[in-house]
């Protein structure tokens, strides 16, 4: 019989077969090394398995830590110790974080999503914007089907409820995130850097990156893993965008 309450819930139930007490040192170890932070704490451990994270379900680690100076934050780790995401302290977010939009951000974006979900999640689209991302995926509540994904500074969760059509997982219209390895920071950055040129637009500034298969309004029959990058002026209206392939070549422009 189909699970009518798996919408509502945030975590799977699991058997307590599939807890390995055993890693438990491992873990530890693991999730204060991740934390950095001389003389943090462990204060709790718990593990679950969540439904509100991209991919399929899989047994977490929630270690809870607190620093020397009592500000705390989280470490989450999949069942053999590997890290998976941290959660920092907001002091220690706001002294190293850079520009959303930075390539470097972009980058460490879409591991921070292999992370959270593994290489072979299908993915439909996955967008940056000026303060968040978006990855447009499959979810681990309705195997099938797809939900969207906020990214932020710290966490990836579960983000709203799709309409049916939008839900429908489309296999030749999805990529995996181990797919756009070949496209580094230096790439994104060089993209990012031509495309006001292209647009013939000075002082025009990157407002989103989106990466998909489906980008192309005039053929949409392309299925080309491509990256479209949207730039634009403060006053609100003036911009255009340029796509790319994963390997630079111009596929779409549309200028101002």
């Amino acid at each position: 019989m189909e699970d009518v309450f798996a919408d509502m819930r945030d975590t799977a139930p699991f058997p307590m077969s599939e807890i390995d007490l055993g890693k438990l040192p491992e873990i530890k170890r693991a999730a204060l090394a991740a934390f950095e932070s001389e003389g943090a704490e462990i204060t709790y451990i718990d593990a679950d398995k969540p439904t509100d994270r991209p991919g399929t379900p899989e047994l977490i680690w929630t270690v809870d830590l607190k620093q020397a100076d009592g500000e705390e934050g989280k470490v989450l780790l999949d069942a053999n110790a590997r890290v998976v995401e941290i959660i920092l302290p907001e002091s220690r977010i706001a002294a190293s974080a850079e520009p959303w939009l930075a390539p470097v951000t972009v980058a460490e974006t879409r591991k921070r999503l292999e992370q959270a979900s593994g290489r072979t999640l299908d993915t439909a689209r996955s967008c940056s914007t000026t303060r968040r991302a978006a990855c447009w995926s499959r979810t681990r509540r309705r195997p099938g089907t797809m939900a969207n994904f906020i990214v932020d500074r710290q966490t990836v969760t579960r983000f709203g409820t799709p309409m049916p059509w939008e839900a429908e997982l489309n296999p030749t219209r999805t990529f995996t995130i181990a797919d756009l390895a070949g496209l580094d920071e230096a790439d994104i950055g060089n993209l990012a850097d031509r495309t006001p040129t292209r647009m013939n637009l000075p002082g025009a500034a990157v407002f989103r990156y989106t990466f998909t298969r489906n980008a192309l309004m005039m053929n949409p029959e392309d299925d080309r893993l491509l990256v479209e990058i949207r730039a634009g002026k403060d006053d609100g209206w003036t911009g255009g965008w340029v796509t790319y392939d994963l390997d630079g070549k111009e596929a779409d422009v549309m200028l101002p």
